[in-house]
């Protein structure tokens, strides 16, 4: 299975769809067989609901490129919040969500050093300028 496919997605934006098989195509071939078993859909949504747009924003977090739902096996990726960020960025929101969906999880577990992990995993796969895209972004995101 080292060709496996890139997990069922529903996204009709024509640049997520480009960046996440992307993203998809330059995995290592040993990861995705563990992607696929644990990512049931890859899902654009248009933007974040009240209640989340709320917690994050108690975080600090002004914008979310894309989360990882572990409970129901989901990858979201938010439109209204990629519009406008460069492309870079994105690719390293969408290969940081892959490697927490590759992360052993625990509800115990703290927030900080998930996201670490999450990051330093997408390195390792050789998607450094992708994650200091991501990070820079972050900054500019989550001034003030």
């Amino acid at each position: 299975m080292n060709n496996a496919q890139l997990p069922p997605t529903c996204m009709v934006d024509a640049r997520l769809v480009r960046l996440t098989t992307d993203v998809w195509s330059r995995l290592p071939n040993t990861v995705k067989p563990l992607i696929v078993r644990k990512v049931r859909v890859i899902a654009e949504v248009d933007s974040w609901d009240a209640f989340t747009t709320g917690e994050l924003r108690k975080l600090g977090i002004n914008r979310n490129l894309a989360r990882w739902r572990e409970t129901l096996g989901v990858i979201e990726i938010s439109r209204s919040d990629c519009d406008g960020v460069e492309d870079l960025a994105v690719l390293g929101a969408i290969v940081h969500e892959f490697g927490h969906a590759c992360q052993v999880m625990s509800r115990k577990g703290d927030v900080a050093s998930a996201e670490k992990a999450a990051d330093a995993t997408s390195v390792e796969w050789g998607f450094a300028k992708e994650i200091a895209a991501l990070e820079k972004q972050r900054c500019i995101d989550n001034q003030g």
